[in-house]
């Protein structure tokens, strides 16, 4: 479909003015204050384009079926719902007359509650306290929604929006209302996180919705949307390790099974907030609904009751009446240098003259550059002042050698102690302003041109090939690079490199399934690592693809998010070459660094560094240098030297 008709108007469907993509549907920005969904056909190419199935067959059906009942369900829509539930306003039909889709307020500014939590970056700025008056926010529109006689249903993070999220103003929308259940028109769809077991299928391994969606499951999705945003884990997240192995429950099953990430038998994730920050009633009430079968409409006093506090002693924040963390013994690594086993462990910063929480590091021709918020103001690693400010949450930061670019919005910064800083424009996709940066060259994403710097400067641009305006997304490795756009029946890949000035898109990557959350890149010297997570069948897939620099696919894995794979995430690694070669991949994990193989086999663990575990995390991100690994925290740089 080209256009469709609109209140007797025809609005033309261009792909340059996509804001968002689901598994379901497109959604278009079709006005300054108005977006248009459309429904995927079976013939849409995020169906089509998947390999002859069972899969394909399915969401063929399921996208048949979902629009032959749109033609009864949403002329039907209830009236005098809350206005911050995202309803139909006109239905949009095609030159049949058939409905294929609807406008709807388009909510500006606005972030997926998924990114709120899930960006580690940003949730470090978001205070607990104005979590806690964004869900008093969310309480008040799921109530408002059931007394209106509607039921969420699929009630996830990405289909909640928030906006004001750093601020006690923070404001909830909930958007998808055509999948909602109103009417006798059943809610069919479920996200595996946030389904309520109780109407899953005992007798499977995985979540499968077997029963009608309720006012209770959504009070049951709610209790864990608060708990992921609260502690920066899912409630079944972790890892179970019960001391029978043979009783080891796997990932998927954990919600069926009732073990929590608070039980005894589950490890608690190192990156997550120590759950020891709530108080005793709410951890109780969770326990109660996660393990206990408990379902009722969440008690409000649970959360107008949480007083957030920092300890007078130590600064650390919580919510009980005595700070959980003094008297708490410090990690090894305080020491300045600490061996275990084979690894000794060498601290480069904090430092005595710098301090704070870490914004930016990259590792440049064996030279270890980084950005730290210290005080109030941005600094490089030499201490040198970038901004004489705190970083707002839209920023985003690169370094290239001593230069520092710092984008928010559609503006770019370049800050050269070398010269005056200099002002250049950037497109946007979605929040993040589209640029990146190697050691020698500053490349950039501007009115639909991928551009490189050119030999006089950042503002003398070397035109590298034409992408898709406010689409594209772009990595760079400090040979060549990889990009893509997305956007309605149009999926692209491409490579370009440091040496030439053109596009390699004659390639394919595999098709993304389902609705994509996040990218993600590394490089080595001739390998790209690709990553992605998307959400699809109602679980939330991560997926790695290595390939060559001439789009050659060598190798592909997929795991689900949180399993405790060493691709239960997708950011933190780094890509390294070894002799042989062996192209290879180091990833930070709880148990330790563990080594992936890349080979025209697949992916392999071909190691586990057991020594490193009390040094890293999954939460690290790590650079290979000439004497070892470094591991980058928040707060905290170590060099990891092996034996």
């Amino acid at each position: 479909m080209k256009e469709l008709i609109v209140s007797g108007k025809r609005v033309r469907l261009d792909p340059s003015s996509m804001v968002g993509k689901g598994g379901e549907a497109d959604v278009y920005r079709v006005g300054k204050d108005t977006a248009l969904k459309v429904f995927k056909s079976p013939s849409h190419p995020d169906i089509k384009g998947l390999p002859k199935g069972a899969e394909r067959d399915a969401l063929a059906r399921q996208a048949r079926e979902r629009i032959a009942e749109h033609q009864h369900k949403l002329p039907a829509f209830p009236k005098g719902l809350p206005s911050g539930i995202i309803a139909p306003t006109s239905l949009a039909r095609d030159k049949k007359g058939l409905i294929r889709g609807y406008t709807m307020p388009l909510v500006p500014n606005a972030r997926e509650l998924m990114a709120v939590h899930g960006d580690k970056d940003l949730r470090k700025q978001i205070a607990p306290a104005d979590v806690v008056a964004l869900f008093t926010r969310l309480h008040e529109l799921v109530a408002g929604a059931h007394k209106a006689g509607v039921v969420i249903g699929d009630f996830n993070d990405l289909n909640v929006l928030a906006r004001k999220v750093l601020t006690p103003e923070a404001k909830p929308y909930l958007i998808d209302a055509d999948s909602m259940q109103y009417g006798g028109f059943p809610c069919r769809m479920f996200t595996a996180r946030f389904v309520d077991p109780l109407l899953c299928d005992p007798s499977l391994s995985s979540p499968m919705l077997s029963a009608p969606h309720q006012e209770t499951s959504d009070w049951f999705a709610f209790a864990a949307m608060l708990f992921e945003s609260l502690l920066w884990v899912g409630p079944f997240g972790g890892v179970h390790k019960p001391k029978d192995r043979s009783a080891k429950v796997g990932h998927d099953g954990r919600s069926l099974a009732r073990i929590s990430v608070l039980h005894d038998d589950v490890r608690y994730p190192k990156p997550a907030r120590p759950y020891g920050t709530l108080p005793d009633d709410l951890l109780q009430y969770f326990l109660r609904v996660f393990e206990g079968d408990h379902r009722e409409v969440f008690p409000r006093a649970l959360i107008d009751g949480l007083r957030w506090t920092a300890c007078t002693d130590c600064g650390y924040t919580h919510a009980r009446a005595m700070c959980p963390m003094c008297g708490v013994a410090g990690p090894a690594i305080s020491q300045k240098i600490t061996v275990r086993g084979t690894v000794t462990a060498r601290r480069i910063f904090p430092t005595p003259r710098l301090r704070g929480d870490i914004l930016q590091v990259t590792l440049q021709e064996g030279d270890l550059h980084y950005l730290v918020h210290d005080a109030g103001k941005i600094k490089r690693e030499d201490g040198s002042v970038v901004l004489t400010q705190p970083p707002a949450p839209d920023m985003r930061f690169r370094l290239s050698g001593p230069r520092t670019f710092v984008g928010q919005g559609s503006r770019l910064v370049v800050v050269d102690p070398a010269r005056s800083p200099e002002l250049l424009s950037v497109d946007t996709l979605g929040h993040r302003p589209m640029f990146d940066a190697t050691r020698h060259h500053l490349y950039r994403v501007a009115g639909g041109r991928l551009v490189r710097e050119g030999a006089l400067g950042v503002s003398y641009d070397e035109h590298i090939g034409d992408v898709l305006a406010g689409q594209t997304m772009i990595f760079c490795g400090e040979t060549f690079g990889l990009g893509f756009y997305r956007a309605g029946a149009i999926f692209q890949a491409f490579t370009f490199t440091s040496a030439k000035r053109s596009l390699n898109d004659s390639f394919n990557l595999p098709p993304i399934p389902g609705q994509l959350v996040d990218a993600f890149a590394l490089f080595s010297s001739s390998r790209c690592w690709f990553f992605t997570t998307s959400q699809s069948g109602g679980k939330l897939i991560n997926r790695c693809t290595v390939l060559k620099q001439d789009g050659t696919i060598i190798a592909t894995h997929e795991a689900t998010v949180g399993d405790g794979s060493w691709l239960s995430s997708i950011r933190g690694g780094c890509a390294a070459t070894l002799p042989g070669p062996t192209h290879c991949l180091f990833v930070p994990t709880d148990d330790g660094i563990v080594r992936i193989d890349a080979t025209s086999g697949g992916l392999t663990e071909a190691r586990v560094f057991t020594d490193t575990e009390p040094f890293v995390h999954a939460g690290a991100r790590l650079f290979l240098a000439r004497k070892g690994i470094v591991v980058v925290k928040d707060h905290e740089i170590v060099l990891l030297e092996m034996k």
